[in-house]
């Protein structure tokens, strides 16, 4: 079996220049001071995974997943203001969408929208560091299609769907009706239904 070295990777990479890259505005994530350092050494030392993007009407390329490493890049003192990157390109094929990363179908995937492939990518490019904002994770899980049991949240089992019924509206109890009320007339014994 022949085993592909993070060497030939790193040189069949994708490298675009940073001011191509725009933040994904849905980003549910965000990072602590330290953690934030630490990211900024790792990615100088060129310790981290490439950022998944997916082009935009722009020409730009939108960050979903890597939005506080592309931050630690502009951050860092690095003189490189160039990203490794994948492109997911979303496809319109019979009715769903079609993720194609840096031109390769991703076999077994389809979304019934774009949105629902952003959010896909972005649960599953989670790095240990970081933490989640709930209100804007229940935004998007709220208004997604994905079967939300299947991902995880910062290594930890985040239960997206019990997330989405936090917000989800609640069914209002049915006003039951009064009962009919029967009155009698006092002065002339006929009885009435008010």
């Amino acid at each position: 079996m022949n085993t592909i070295t993070y060497d030939q990777i790193k040189e069949k990479r994708l490298i675009v220049p940073l001011t191509e890259l725009i933040e994904w505005e849905k980003n549910y994530k965000f990072i602590t001071t330290e953690d934030f350092e630490q990211l900024k050494r790792d990615v100088e030392n060129e310790d981290f995974r490439p950022l998944i993007v997916t082009p935009v009407d722009d020409g730009k390329l939108m960050i979903i997943g890597g939005n506080q490493r592309f931050k630690a890049k502009i951050a860092s003192s690095s003189a490189e203001k160039e990203a490794w990157v994948s492109v997911v390109d979303f496809r319109f094929e019979n009715d769903k969408w079609i993720p194609y990363t840096n031109g390769v179908r991703e076999k077994h995937l389809q979304f019934n929208t774009k949105e629902d492939g952003y959010l896909h990518y972005a649960l599953k490019d989670n790095e240990e560091r970081g933490q989640k904002d709930e209100l804007k994770l229940q935004e998007l899980a709220y208004e997604s299609t994905l079967n939300l049991e299947e991902y995880k949240v910062n290594t930890e089992t985040v239960n997206l769907k019990a997330l989405v019924e936090q917000v989800s509206p609640q069914e209002k109890d049915k006003k039951e009706e009064p009962n009919d009320i029967e009155v009698t007339c006092p002065n002339c014994g006929t009885t009435f239904i008010a």
